[in-house]
């Protein structure tokens, strides 16, 4: 493969419990998982529940419910900088590969529209 793609999936739900979203959101993931390479970038993740090498929990500080909006942003802030280094690294180690971005149901999610 002369150019290969490699591709970042995001989402803002965790995956820490078994129920359809997370399903869903790993399946496609392990899906395109097997056709390029890619990593899963998420704000929580049980490993018992969902496990795979490219799976990368962003370390951010949470809050309480009522202050959501906070965790959302340090998640952001969070993602941008973790996002920054993994593009950096794929350049340096690839620098022909076509870099995706895949971004899962958010509409505020303003991170992969920087890059």
């Amino acid at each position: 493969m002369k150019n290969p793609i490699i591709v970042f999936m995001f989402t803002r739900d965790p995956l820490t419990s078994f129920n359809a979203k997370s399903i869903h959101v790993f399946e496609v993931f392990k899906r395109l998982a097997r056709l390029r390479p890619s990593m899963l970038l998420v704000s929580d993740v049980n490993p018992s529940l969902y496990s795979h090498p490219n799976i990368i929990k962003v370390p951010h500080r949470t809050t309480g419910s009522f202050l959501r909006m906070l965790s959302v942003i340090s998640f952001q802030a969070a993602l941008y900088l973790q996002l920054g280094h993994l593009v950096q690294v794929t350049r340096h180690e690839r620098p022909q590969a076509q870099i995706v971005f895949y971004v899962r149901q958010s509409a505020f999610f303003p991170t992969p529209l920087i890059f």
